[in-house]
């Protein structure tokens, strides 16, 4: 059995077959090939694109896990913050100084009296 050709896989659309949609061929061979894809370029393509591997499901999954690791990082910036309070606190009253912290990462450092 001979392969199909480029022109008789756009006519027949085994491709559906094979979980491609019609949209995703023509993106195949408009913006990505420029040309009809050959049997064997159908085929990776199709298995390449195909639900459990591809882009189709990894965007839900993507999307997940840059939520979560936005919070992560939010999470890590407070961490850090409290970390850094709790060493000037302990500084402070190691030096016997008042530290007082103001915007833009300036601080103050006052003798106690």
């Amino acid at each position: 059995m001979a392969e199909m050709t480029p022109e008789e896989i756009k006519e027949k659309k085994p491709y559906l077959d094979w979980s491609l949609t019609e949209h995703e061929y023509d993106f195949i061979c408009e913006k990505l090939l420029h040309r009809l894809p050959n049997y064997t370029e159908t085929g990776l393509f199709s298995v390449m694109w195909s639900e459990h591997c591809s882009y189709k499901s990894q965007n839900r999954y993507c999307a997940c896990f840059l939520t979560r690791m936005k919070e992560f990082c939010k999470d890590l910036v407070k961490v850090r913050v409290l970390l850094i309070l709790a060493i000037i606190r302990q500084l402070s009253l190691k030096l016997k100084v008042i530290i007082i912290l103001q915007p833009l990462n300036h601080m103050k450092v006052l003798q106690q009296a």
